[in-house]
């Protein structure tokens, strides 16, 4: 079997930390790793051999505790057991380092738990050990040491602690390979998390301009032509096997995991399945999908969820299903937005097959910055909207409203809708009886679907009567399915292109009665030689459509066009997509 990475585990500390979750499974008033227990260690890894591995990480606990010899001891074994790998990273308390770090190049990355710049806070958080010139010190040794390690930076901050100008002028001044911020996930409650979204949301911007975000994470940064921890890529995005060793560690081996256990009083080691954590691979798609989580993984363990629109691709920010998405590799990311969190906990996790407590309580917790109170959550992320800090705005749920969008092939309707849904997300909070949904015709479900998206897509036809008969019928059908919708609908071309299309093939018009009131008719225009280029560009193939002189008929057919069935039309000139912004987010203001 081939392992991906092994975790190495060492719980001894000096002191405890405030904001530390593992401090029954640490022991404390230690200043050096014991012998015994480090013996136990070697004995484990000593099992270990032939293998490579991506990553080795030594976590804890203080991992740092680790002297000279002891870590020149587990070099040696690694070595002679074969065991390679391409990264190598420990965690460094800034107080409490046994062994010469700057000399050492053993690791290829550290991770300096500084947690806080200011001395007061530090205290706080049981740390009163160091202060800010002591991290620095530590970055200089590192970044002037032989190894030219990674290196990355841990901070982490209560909902009553707010991150000042002097801390932002110091992250600029370490300016480490990667930073990660956490929030104290001890915290609970509806304004502790706005805070932390809030908090972690400056962050981005103000580390915009030299930090990258890992997928959509909101709070792992990477340093622009950096690359983040192998560890955390095996653990979070390939799922691949992990073997723990040491107290509390744990190992996942395929879909199951299990927990490694030091008993002190007979100085042995038992491994025990983990019986009560559900499937690992699900587990971690889970964990995962809020910041991105491979296609493959994602298409596998939450298919429904995958097929449902409630995935956006993490590379170019478009929803997957969406009819110009590109066709995704097995693993590329694709990651659930902030706006779909509370739909498919409600649709999906809560209802089906994975309606399990420790499944649903995984997925809040993720989002919930270690809070998994449904209500607060849903308070949050479903009716207030954080991301204009305004957390006194109650969303109401989406009145019943009808749009259709037309436009050209390659005029971007698509692109549009799609931007109009997200900004409608924003305004509005889910109610499963009054969703928003996109829809489009002809409706090939439908009786007369195949014969109408025949006629629109291919200009086949037996006769003329049997072509308008097919439309109409496939039309007044579709409409009775979106009045059942509730909510917002929006359809991404409908009887404007049935119209024109029958006008076109036989220079008559076609006499439809639609049963719906339509709030708003929006028609996208652009160039048709440009909307051409986007074609080609797609690399779609080429329809009757999709020649110069059928596009210049279309776009004319779509601008003059004019009825009572529609309470509001609006034209939009697609030069820039910031245009197509602009008018998403005032048709949605238009909504509330």
């Amino acid at each position: 079997m081939s392992y991906k990475a092994l975790y190495i585990n060492i719980p001894f500390c000096v002191k405890p930390c405030s904001f530390c979750h593992y401090t029954d499974n640490v022991y404390f008033g230690f200043n050096e790793i014991p012998e015994k227990y480090f013996n136990v260690l070697l004995m484990q890894l000593n099992k270990l051999k032939n293998i490579k591995f991506k990553s080795v990480y030594f976590g804890g606990g203080t991992p740092s505790l680790l002297s000279d010899k002891q870590l020149d001891i587990i070099r040696r074994l690694i070595e002679n057991n074969k065991l390679n790998s391409d990264e190598i990273s420990i965690e460094l308390h800034p107080a409490f380092i046994n062994f010469n770090y700057k000399h050492n190049d053993f690791f290829t990355r550290y991770s300096v738990g500084a947690q806080a710049f200011s001395k007061n806070i530090l205290k706080t958080y049981g740390r009163e050990d160091y202060d800010f010139n002591n991290i620095e010190q530590i970055l200089n040794n590192l970044q002037f040491s032989k190894s030219k390690p990674v290196i990355n930076i841990d901070l982490i901050f209560n909902d009553n602690i707010i991150f000042s100008e002097s801390d932002k002028n110091n992250i600029l001044k370490l300016m480490p390979d990667t930073l990660t911020i956490y929030p104290n996930t001890k915290g609970r409650g509806a304004s502790r998390l706005i805070y932390i979204l809030k908090t972690l949301n400056e962050f981005k911007n103000f580390l915009n301009k030299f930090y990258d975000t890992l997928g959509k994470s909101k709070h792992i940064f990477i340093r622009k032509a950096c690359k983040c921890s192998e560890y955390a890529k095996i653990q979070n995005e390939t799922f691949g096997d992990i073997i723990g060793i040491g107290h509390n560690s744990v190992s996942y081996i395929g879909d199951e995991s299990f927990l490694t256990l030091y008993d002190t009083a007979k100085e042995e080691i038992k491994i025990l399945k983990r019986v009560n954590k559900g499937g690992r691979y699900l587990a971690g798609v889970l964990s995962s999908a809020a910041w991105g989580v491979r296609f493959d993984y994602a298409n596998k363990f939450l298919k429904e969820a995958v097929s449902s629109n409630y995935f956006r691709s993490v590379e170019d920010d478009i929803d997957i299903n969406s009819k110009h998405a590109r066709k995704l590799n097995d693993d590329e990311l694709i990651y659930m937005p902030d706006s779909e969190f509370i739909r498919f906990y409600l649709n999906i996790l809560s209802g089906r097959k994975y309606e399990t407590v420790y499944y649903n309580k995984l997925f809040l917790s993720e989002i919930g910055f270690g809070d998994s109170d449904y209500g607060t959550l849903e308070y949050v992320y479903n009716n207030i909207n954080f991301l204009n800090q305004d957390a006194s705005i109650i969303k109401n749920s989406p009145p019943d409203r009808f749009i259709l969008i037309e436009g050209i092939d390659g005029s971007g309707k698509d692109t549009f809708a799609d931007l109009l849904v997200l900004e409608l997300k924003k305004r509005f909070k889910y109610d499963i009886n009054a969703p928003i949904s996109v829809t489009g015709q002809p409706d090939s479900s439908l009786i007369y679907g195949r014969s109408a998206k025949s006629f629109i897509e291919d200009l086949k036809f037996k006769t003329q009567e049997e072509a308008a008969n097919a439309l109409i019928e496939n039309m007044l059908q579709s409409e009775e399915k979106i009045l059942r919708l509730g909510g917002i609908v929006i359809l991404i071309r409908g009887m404007l292109t049935s119209l024109a299309t029958y006008n076109y093939a036989f220079h008559e018009e076609l006499n439809i009665k639609s049963k719906i009131n339509w709030d708003y008719l929006i028609v996208i225009d652009v160039e048709p030689e440009e909307a051409f280029k986007r074609i080609i560009k797609r690399g779609d193939k080429l329809t009757w459509r999709e020649n110069i002189d059928c596009m210049k008929y279309f776009s004319e057919f779509f601008k003059l066009y004019n009825s009572n069935l529609f309470n509001k039309k609006i034209l939009i000139r697609n030069d820039d997509i910031n245009d197509l912004k602009i008018y998403a987010e005032k048709i949605a203001d238009e909504l509330i």
